[in-house]
C-alpha cells in the first residue's frame, strides 16, 4: 500500500489514500502535499521490512526526503518547530 500512495516526487503526505475495491489496491487522493514526517516514516517502514537502499521505491523516497530538507539542514513540514520531522528524517537516512 505504501508503494501505491507514494507521490511522483518520491515523498508521502498525510493522506492515507483510498480504495475502491475493499482494500486490494490503494490510490493517493489527488495531489498530496509532500511532508517530511510521513516520508521518513514510510522509509523507516520499508527498511524494517528488509528493503535495501537500492529498492526503487526507497531510492525515490530518499531523494524526495532530501528534497524537502531546509537549506539550514532541518526538516519542517506542517509542524511548529521541525524537531520531530528532523528526528524522523535523520533516523530514516541513517
Amino acid at each position: 500500500r505504501l508503494r501505491q500512495i507514494q507521490n511522483a516526487d518520491g515523498t508521502w503526505g498525510f493522506s492515507p489514500g483510498k480504495s475502491s475495491d475493499g482494500g486490494k489496491t490503494w490510490k493517493a487522493e489527488g495531489n498530496i502535499a509532500p511532508e517530511p514526517s510521513p516520508t521518513a516514516l514510510a522509509l523507516i517502514a520499508f527498511q524494517a521490512a528488509g528493503f535495501t537502499p537500492e529498492d526503487p521505491t526507497v531510492k525515490k523516497g530518499v531523494a524526495g526526503l532530501l528534497g524537502l530538507q531546509h537549506p539550514s539542514g532541518y526538516w519542517k513540514g506542517k509542524s511548529q518547530t521541525g524537531f520531530v520531522s528532523t528526528a524522523y528524517s535523520l533516523h530514516a537516512l541513517s
